[in-house]
């Protein structure tokens, strides 16, 4: 890990040696200017100064991996247009689920596992999560986690938009009412 961050530091004093003489040349205009305004040589060093961030500087500004924001991410892929109103909504949990589904993109993230039956499998149920905090435009300082985006999921039995399968991971829609319009 230190290798990198020497690296990054060698390639900052070489952009910093680059840009000095790029300045520092005679044909430069700041370079004209200032010796025409002031009769003395531009001063590089009163305009810029190299950066050279610590290590402990690095990883305060660099998130990891776990909390980077790397879903790629388009409202209007995850717009409903809601049958009662004809307005573009965020989805519901049931039918963002279904997008999900039908987007080859994410079926690492969930995939069918009877699409006839509605049963399908969450594979990676953190990025799910995450995905979902996004469509909503979630903003609070507590993460939301799995075990919550389950609970929302579980209120859907109760309407009959959702089987129970009593199986973690597992979901199945339930064909004869579920229906997303878009």
């Amino acid at each position: 890990m230190a290798k990198n961050y020497e690296e990054n530091e060698d390639i900052n004093v070489e952009e910093y040696e680059e840009s000095r003489r790029i300045l520092l040349t005679p044909n430069n205009q700041l370079m004209i200017d200032s010796i025409s305004n002031n009769d003395n040589y531009f001063n590089f060093n009163n305009y810029f100064e190299p950066i050279t961030p610590s290590i402990s500087a690095i990883n305060n500004f660099v998130p990891s991996i776990e909390e980077s924001d790397d879903i790629p991410f388009d409202h209007t892929e995850w717009q409903i247009i809601d049958r009662y109103t004809g307005r573009k909504r965020p989805p519901h949990q049931n039918e963002f689920l279904q997008l999900l589904l039908e987007n080859s993109y994410y079926s690492s993230y969930i995939c069918w596992l009877d699409k006839n039956q509605g049963s399908f499998q969450i594979l990676l149920p953190d990025q799910v999560v995450a995905l979902w905090e996004k469509v909503k435009s979630r903003h609070t300082n507590k993460k939301m986690t799995y075990s919550t985006f389950s609970r929302g999921l579980r209120c859907y039995y109760k309407t009959g938009l959702m089987i129970k399968t009593n199986k973690k991971y597992r979901f199945c829609f339930n064909q004869s009412k579920n229906n997303i319009s878009s």
